[in-house]
């Protein structure tokens, strides 16, 4: 049994690039960032209100464009109240321009039923 060579083809690659396989630096770098956003932090004193680690409530904040950092008074960078009173003006500012005036309000019903769906709501009686 003996091969005929010249019946033998090789493949090569095209000069086109195809569509599918292609990803150009723009793509690679816009996928990248979608993944390490960097939101704009409201300093909060205490926990309060905050549902700190609850990932449902973490989720909302991101989908309104911030997130809650708790900073006790005096810690580093923020070590009196004139800075942390101005980082936030800025961000509940642009929050205000960018989610509506009510945004406050829209937030603390994501917290009400954020606290139901995980059992974090506890009825005082």
């Amino acid at each position: 049994m003996s091969v005929n060579i010249s019946m033998v083809q090789a493949q090569r690659l095209s000069d086109r690039t195809n569509a599918t396989a292609f990803r150009s630096s723009k793509e690679l770098r816009k996928k990248h960032q979608s993944s390490t956003k960097v939101y704009p932090v409201i300093i909060k004193k205490n926990t309060q209100n905050t549902l700190n680690g609850n990932p449902c409530f973490t989720e909302e904040t991101r989908k309104m464009g911030f997130e809650y950092l708790v900073m006790p008074k005096g810690t580093a960078p923020y070590k009196n109240e004139w800075s942390r009173f101005w980082r936030n003006f800025g961000v509940k500012t642009k929050l205000c321009f960018t989610r509506g005036p009510w945004w406050k309000a829209t937030l603390n019903k994501k917290y009400k039923d954020c606290q139901y769906q995980t059992g974090d709501y506890t009825p005082h009686f």
